[in-house]
């Protein structure tokens, strides 16, 4: 899972894969992939103003 910002290129918007992500599934350009999107409820970046980074206990990814 990767977590990303879409921009914005003329009337649409466009997300980027991490050079990671498209190593690690063997993508290469022009490839044809299918997505999910989600909208994360908190930033893992700490990018955004106002929101604050998740704490441990909330990340998805969390077990105890």
């Amino acid at each position: 899972m990767a977590y990303v910002k879409t921009r914005r290129a003329g009337g649409s918007l466009i997300v980027t894969l991490p050079r990671e992500v498209a190593e690690l599934l063997g993508l290469r350009e022009s490839e044809v992939v299918r997505i999910t999107v989600e909208r994360p409820s908190r930033s893992y970046f700490g990018a955004f103003r106002k929101v604050r980074r998740f704490r441990h206990t909330e990340r998805e990814d969390h077990r105890d």
